[in-house]
């Protein structure tokens, strides 16, 4: 069976220092792959805030080697340009030299060899066990299998599967001796605590920040799991993913409980007060400033995801107050960089700009022009079968359709479902008001999402009379809000 081959490995680590003996390199051979590179794509911060993309050419053999160079931040990953995928992990603490051997022609035929090699083999072994256990608990625990994070049964079940993968994580080290051990389980189990705190989290009232053990209102209240090893002010968590998404999520929530009265809506009142609340927290100077650039970015990303209308200026202002903070000057760029983006992003599918023309299929394959609707508002909702929160959002945009039902408006449903198999099961399942249109093979590749510059779920667009944007938003209550004639 062909893959697609990703390795991941981190080179550069906080506690562990490259041993001039033997110097890191990463080698290999790829058996019956029909491409004669690499792509290599690499975190250049350590941070998440910037990737960067290079190659690295195979020999005839299908072999290669690699000396890492010391600007690398972390989480480089080398991939195999074939139609499916194996991640290979090979964590930041790996400081010796590391060779794996891989036939894509049949499964399981991953040799790893190296002094570190338990830390790749454990990233391996710990994805089958997860699945497994994930498996076991879904058959005896239906609330899991439906993904129904409304329960706290969900939630109590997701710190068992937590714990278990804990426990793997501790036992299969156990008794072994590897340079960096301790600091590779460390930065596991964080990852493991981190993540669950982001799901548990994620979509859930503003309120369920109260339940966090250092934010708790009393002592007699219930905490959520894991919450009472949350710290701000150790640099090296902000290199873990999920404590990054964590922390971001957390302050978000954080403005919105104490805010009930602001703008909760803007990019700038979120961006504000999220630098006050992010003061609260981080009283380490360092991971202050690390939280307040991070922050900042991710709100640029959402901006332009879903094509936001903010006040630059606002946010220029803001990053060149960061420059009084040397330990960030680093990053300061990166942010300008990312607002000039958005600037450009803004300037293309924002309100007024005239709407790009689509065509597209019904369910029936007949065609529909969007240049055919004339003097019409026209309402699109954006969705896919696997979006969670597209399909939450369905019984208020029915309610929208049905209440709105007139001459003067034309109610779309376009989905971004990578097959037309995907969209017409969904169309199948979920009842639907509107016209049901699909956006094209390929998703988010397809010519009307790349024409609107769609990268996320959900996402809602209004068109006015003279065919001009209206309105871009992933919130449903700002698309309900428009003024429907």
């Amino acid at each position: 069976m062909k893959k697609l081959l990703i390795v991941i490995f981190c080179l550069i680590s906080i506690n562990c220092q490259k041993k001039e003996n033997h110097p890191l390199s990463i080698s290999g051979k790829i058996s019956n792959y029909s491409k004669e590179y690499l792509i290599i794509g690499r975190d250049t911060t350590g941070i998440g805030l910037k990737t960067s993309i290079d190659s690295i050419k195979l020999d005839q053999e299908g072999s290669f080697h690699f000396v890492p160079q010391r600007n690398f931040k972390s989480n480089p990953i080398l991939i195999l340009d074939t139609p499916e995928t194996t991640r290979i992990n090979l964590s930041k603490f790996i400081v010796d030299p590391i060779e794996f051997n891989f036939d894509l022609s049949w499964d399981d035929s991953l040799s790893i060899s190296g002094n570190q090699a338990p830390f790749v083999q454990y990233q391996q072994d710990q994805q089958e066990y997860w699945k497994n256990i994930y498996e076991d608990f879904s058959n005896r625990h239906p609330v899991l299998s439906q993904s129904d994070n409304q329960k706290e049964e969900y939630h109590i079940i997701q710190d068992t599967i937590t714990q278990l993968r804990i426990a793997f994580l501790e036992d299969y080290f156990e008794g072994l001796e590897i340079e960096n051990q301790s600091e590779f389980i460390d930065y596991e189990k964080n990852s493991l605590i981190y993540s669950n705190l982001f799901y548990r989290m994620s979509g859930q009232k503003k309120e369920i920040i109260k339940k966090l053990s250092f934010y708790r209102e009393s002592a007699d209240s219930p905490s959520l799991s894991f919450s009472d090893q949350v710290d701000f002010s150790k640099k090296s968590l902000f290199t873990i993913y999920y404590y990054r998404e964590f922390i971001i999520d957390f302050l978000m929530n954080d403005v919105r409980l104490h805010s009930s009265d602001g703008n909760i809506s803007s990019y700038e009142f979120f961006l504000k007060e999220g630098l006050k609340r992010i003061d609260v927290w981080f009283k380490n100077p360092e991971t202050n400033s690390l939280a307040k650039v991070i922050f900042i970015n991710d709100l640029l990303s959402k901006a332009k995801i879903y094509k936001a209308q903010i006040d630059i200026n606002e946010f220029r202002n803001i990053v060149k107050d960061l420059e009084k903070e040397p330990l960030v000057n680093n990053y300061l760029p990166i942010l300008n960089e990312a607002i000039e983006e958005l600037k450009l992003s803004m300037s293309k599918i924002s309100p007024g700009n005239k709407a790009p023309e689509f065509n597209l299929v019904y369910k029936n394959d007949e065609t529909f022009t969007s240049s055919d609707i004339s003097e019409k508002i026209i309402i699109i909702d954006v969705w896919a079968s696997w979006c969670q929160p597209c399909i939450a959002a369905f019984p208020k945009w029915n309610n929208l359709v049905l209440k709105n039902q007139n001459d003067n408006i034309e109610f779309l449903t376009i989905s971004v479902d990578d097959t037309k198999e995907k969209w017409k099961r969904g169309m199948e399942k979920y009842s639907l008001e509107g016209s049901h249109l699909y956006a094209g093979e390929g998703g988010f590749k397809s010519v009307f999402a790349k024409d609107y510059n769609i990268k996320a779920l959900p996402h809602y667009i209004a068109i006015d009379e003279n065919g001009r944007i209206l309105t871009v938003t992933s919130s449903f209550s700002d698309i309900s809000k428009i003024s429907l004639k």
